[in-house]
């Protein structure tokens, strides 16, 4: 037995164009909105060891045909602020959770040294960086799923003392 789409009757589809939304690309159209969520996490923050974890937490049946994803980053030139440089594309996939994360990253701020004096060694300045992190499908498909940007700020900190991310504001 065939199967077909039933169509309300009452209605011309002969110009209707069901892909227009899609930019007649169905397949490889960037999803802006995005059918997950993102999260940023900050692991061991106020310590010398804070790390920041991205991850996009796929919704049930967003996946479709790819079977494994990541999440790039990116990260945009504090000088030059229409330029992206920096880019990283060593995240990973959670199976069990249907995750993918971003490679941990740990941006201390542009760092001095001090050869003398009440700070000898290594002092590290507040900085604010302004990431972009992608959603990509890396098996199956080369879709991207979702895009989110925001900044993140360090605390300034000497080398080897506790430090502090946090969340800006686009």
């Amino acid at each position: 037995m065939k199967e077909r789409l039933l169509l309300n009757p009452r209605v011309d589809y002969k110009n209707l164009n069901v892909f227009a939304s899609f930019l007649n690309n169905p397949i490889n159209i960037i999803d802006q909105l995005g059918l997950g969520t993102w999260h940023v996490d900050f692991q061991h923050n106020g310590t010398p060891t804070a790390v920041i974890d991205v991850y996009y937490v796929f919704s049930n049946g967003e996946l479709g045909c790819c079977s494994k994803a990541t999440v790039d980053r990116y990260r945009v030139d504090i000088i030059m602020a229409s330029t992206t440089s920096d880019q990283d594309t060593g995240g990973s996939w959670d199976a069990v959770n249907k995750t993918a994360h971003a490679e941990l990253d740990a941006p201390q701020g542009l760092g001095i040294r001090w050869p003398f004096g009440i700070f000898s060694g290594e002092y590290y300045q507040g900085q604010r960086y302004h990431f972009k992190w992608k959603a990509r499908c890396t098996e199956g498909s080369n879709k991207i799923f979702s895009t989110y940007d925001n900044w993140i700020s360090v605390s300034g900190h000497a080398e080897g003392a506790s430090y502090t991310y946090t969340l800006g504001t686009n």
